[in-house]
């Protein structure tokens, strides 16, 4: 345990601030760097992954070729070395989904992942489940983990963080990616609320652009007749003329 907490990363940071002006010199020590991760990386197994303290398993997730490593190694990983993992990143599970290369770890641990540890996921991420869904790197695993839940528990505690952010979900250029999988992926009743949230405030999301994506998935995939009525009145009530010329409610 010690070899690896006292050799992994200080071989893996010590180039980064020992580069010399000329570039050459640059390019070498680079490849150096590269060639040195390479080594000590490739060494890496489940049995040692599973030794690494908290703080060195974050610094190794958020690595590219550490976060490319892990993948394959936690594919081959039983459900109880998975929960011991989980337990280990659960202080930087947030920090690891929105990182350019621990988003790459996190849908593969989503992947593999039973709906126990799912929940304790969802539950990790409470706090940080909106900001994720609007992130740039965060919003994929956050995307994968909407489109993988399948028991009523993991979809009514990802409602509960979603339900009063909805519009803001919405509107958003990632975020609405997040909404439009969970409204996939769910049934009218089981998002009951969200929908009549939704309804409530179509007058804020029928003129914006990632907004209307969210309205026609509602048509789309809502069966209730009320959803449907309820945004036809609001259409009919309101000059349909001006909805079918404008930009983005036409799609709706």
């Amino acid at each position: 345990m010690s070899s690896i907490n006292n050799m992994l990363f200080p071989l893996s940071f010590q180039y980064k601030n020992n580069l010399t002006i000329n570039s050459f010199n640059k390019n070498n020590n680079n490849q150096i760097k590269s060639d040195n991760q390479m080594k000590i990386y490739s060494k890496i197994t489940n049995k040692k992954i599973m030794e690494m303290t908290s703080e060195n398993l974050f610094i190794y997730l958020t690595n590219q070729e550490g976060s490319r490593l892990a993948q394959n190694i936690i594919n081959k990983m039983k459900e109880n070395e998975v929960d011991i993992l989980l337990d280990k990143i659960s202080p930087y599970l947030s920090e690891i989904f929105k990182d350019k290369y621990g988003n790459y770890f996190s849908k593969k641990l989503i992947q593999i992942s039973v709906p126990n540890q799912r929940i304790k996921i969802i539950k990790n991420l409470e706090n940080s489940f909106i900001f994720l869904s609007k992130s740039l790197y965060g919003t994929h695993p956050i995307q994968l983990l909407v489109e993988t839940i399948n028991m009523l528990e993991e979809k009514n505690l990802i409602l509960n963080y979603i339900i009063n952010n909805s519009i803001e979900l919405a509107l958003d250029q990632r975020g609405n990616c997040v909404l439009k999988k969970f409204i996939i992926c769910t049934k009218d009743e089981e998002r009951k609320e969200l929908n009549n949230n939704l309804i409530q405030n179509i007058n804020k999301i029928i003129y914006n652009q990632y907004g209307v994506i969210i309205l026609v998935c509602i048509i789309k995939h809502s069966k209730d007749i009320l959803i449907h009525k309820s945004i036809s009145d609001f259409i009919i009530n309101n000059n349909p003329i001006y909805f079918i010329n404008y930009p983005y409610s036409n799609y709706v």
